[in-house]
């Protein structure tokens, strides 16, 4: 009788990675994180500077928005406006609305109808990394302490420099101005010849120096990043780096 002898019990050979190929797995994320993260950095960097932009710009289309509403004879006294406000104790700066005739008449809005819980209207904050910068007369443009403001006639949406001209409570400032760096703005029109119609840009006169800045900018703290910030006489607001 032939006898038959059990097979060896061989073990199926392990599944998975061994250490050696994880810590190969493992090195090339961590070296393709490092060379991501700063261009991760540079975007959140630029992100939140133009954030900065965007405030500015939202509280000059809703000061303007509601000055075009305006009825000129509610502007007696009082005119929307703007006010960018560094605070003293070292807060993060905003772009707020204004209803009168200072940069402290801020739009204030009852929520309740209690007359107690009032809250700003249109207050934005410019962030931690878009610092507000500026000129008058065409000095040299240092970091903004306090505030600065200017305001839009009723109707038009043009920029002026007072709420209510001093000592002429009867009538608002009627002297237009542009706010920040005096540029060219470019217009777009349409203009009809045989071909037929024919799109055309054109540059508006130059506004000369502002009596509110002669130049306004937001740059960030080590100054590698800058946006020059230009309210031009027809209302039109132009951020541009530079």
């Amino acid at each position: 009788m032939r006898m038959l002898h059990p097979m060896p019990c061989v073990p199926p050979p392990a599944s998975g990675f061994t250490m050696f190929e994880l810590l190969v797995v493992v090195g090339i994320i961590l070296f393709l994180s490092a060379l991501s993260v700063p261009a991760v950095m540079e975007s959140l960097d630029r992100a939140r500077f133009n954030s900065g932009a965007g405030a500015l710009t939202r509280a000059h289309a809703l000061a303007r928005k509601l000055a075009l509403q305006a009825a000129p004879m509610n502007q007696a006294v009082k005119s929307y406006g703007v006010a960018l406000v560094v605070p003293a104790d070292g807060g993060t700066p905003y772009a707020t609305v204004l209803w009168g005739t200072s940069a402290t008449d801020e739009l204030m809005v009852d929520d309740n109808g209690n007359g107690a819980d009032l809250r700003p209207l249109g207050r934005y904050s410019l962030g931690t990394v878009a610092l507000p910068w500026m000129a008058r007369s065409g000095g040299t443009a240092a970091a903004l302490s306090g505030n600065i403001c200017w305001f839009y006639t009723p109707l038009t949406g043009q920029p002026v420099q007072n709420g209510a001209k001093p000592g002429n409570g009867d009538r608002y400032d009627t002297v237009v101005v542009g706010i920040g760096t005096a540029g060219r703005p470019m217009t777009p029109f349409w203009d009809d010849d045989f071909e037929g119609r024919v799109f055309y840009t054109r540059g508006n006169p130059t506004i000369d120096p502002s009596p509110v800045c002669s130049h306004l900018s937001l740059r960030n703290r080590t100054d590698t990043r800058r946006m020059g910030i230009s309210i031009y006489d027809q209302g039109i607001i132009a951020c541009t780096e530079f």
